[in-house]
């Protein structure tokens, strides 16, 4: 059995264990005064099949393994997990592709303020910058990955299929004019299964803090 396959039947075991215990149903919302935690039904394999084969992309083992054995999509306080069809509907680009980035992308800022006119610019370098806009707010920049979580506000982190940074998770922040960076967990760049079952594990405790 692989590293990822027994990590997640561990999981898989310590959530059902913990519904046992409190008497929590299969899939029913798990909710103190602090903590929340709903795991969605998992994903039959002909879905996910299916999705590859749409998407022209063979998805991590990890990631699939995750979806068929611990759910398909959940939520906390803090964090969520979008099911595969929704992140599938959310994902506007070329998830074929390699995801180029390898460290935090911020250009330095071409583009146009609020009180640029072709007239006070001139015509060409107006242009120029509203080329530049349209290339910097390209979905595309977003290319060879796959949306998994909805942040708020306009954030939105991404599971990077293929490229060299493949596993790990990224954040396109440019919603409010940031970077597109790394997700980290202990000021270290975290991959998907270790990001997810950390998210888990740390709602499980604080849940069995408050409930015993």
């Amino acid at each position: 059995m692989s590293d990822y396959s027994s990590r997640i039947q561990k999981l898989k075991k310590d959530i059902l264990e913990f519904q046992s215990k409190y008497g929590f149903e299969n899939f029913e919302i798990m909710e103190t005064e602090i903590y929340r935690l709903q795991l969605n039904l998992t994903l039959y394999i002909g879905k996910l099949s299916l999705a590859e084969s749409e998407l022209g992309v063979k998805f991590l083992e990890e990631y699939s393994a995750f979806l068929l054995e611990i759910c398909d999509g959940m939520k906390g306080k803090w964090f969520s997990l979008l099911p595969l069809q929704v992140a599938m509907d959310a994902t506007h680009w070329d998830i074929r592709a390699d995801f180029t980035c390898v460290e935090p992308w911020n250009p330095e800022y071409q583009g146009l303020m609020s009180d640029d006119s072709p007239e006070t610019l001139g015509a060409e370098e107006y242009e120029h910058r509203q080329k530049w806009l349209l290339w910097w707010g390209d979905s595309n920049q977003m290319k060879g990955t796959l949306c998994v979580q909805d942040m708020g506000d306009g954030y939105y982190r991404h599971l990077v299929i293929n490229g060299g940074q493949r596993r790990y998770l990224w954040e396109d922040l440019r919603a409010v004019d940031e970077d597109i960076i790394p997700t980290t967990l202990h000021q270290k760049t975290v991959d998907f299964l270790n990001y997810y079952e950390h998210e888990i594990r740390y709602n499980l405790r604080g849940l069995e803090n408050e409930l015993q």
